[in-house]
């Protein structure tokens, strides 16, 4: 219910927006036969009715989109495999709550932070190693190395990573 209330808030602010639009322009450029009320007010109403059936599925498109992200993030988020999305620096872009919890944080403070800040210093030549060896190849590829917790505990991490628009790694 609350959905549909923004919804509408969202359509009430277009309609606006285009009746704004047609005052500031010379809105009606192809000529209009005003001679014929009726065949006006049919043609109003096929376009009336087009729009809805256009909001219609625009709606629906909204509804399945929302379900599809839902699904993602369940999936993404609750794997019982840690994961984070990186960019090609290393920068943690997206982390699941399950490599949060590996690390004992929250994960808002792992966003916009460099994994390599998690991995234990004299592992870290393995981490760079693992990287560069993977950039000349197309298969994901796997290390060991120890990662440490917020409080600076190590644990033993298998590092996968794979090559996509950004660096895809599971822990």
């Amino acid at each position: 219910m609350e959905q549909n209330k923004k919804t509408q808030e969202k359509f009430n602010q277009l309609r606006r927006q285009a009746e704004e639009f047609i005052k500031g322009q010379d809105f009606v450029k192809t000529p209009v036969d005003f001679e014929d009320p009726l065949k006006l007010i049919y043609e109003l109403q096929t376009s009336q009715i087009e729009l809805e059936l256009q909001n219609e599925e625009l709606l629906r498109s909204q509804q399945a989109l929302m379900k599809s992200q839902l699904r993602y993030s369940q999936l993404y988020d609750f794997a019982p495999i840690g994961y984070i999305t990186a960019n090609l620096k290393g920068v943690i872009l997206n982390a699941n709550i399950t490599f949060a919890d590996m690390l004992h944080m929250e994960r808002k403070y792992l966003l916009n932070q460099l994994l390599t800040a998690y991995i234990v210093f004299e592992d870290q030549d393995i981490y760079y190693r693992h990287l560069r060896d993977l950039s000349f190849s197309t298969a994901n590829q796997i290390c060991e190395l120890r990662m440490k917790q917020k409080d600076g505990t190590p644990f033993d991490a298998l590092l996968g990573v794979r090559l996509a628009s950004a660096w895809n790694t599971a822990i």
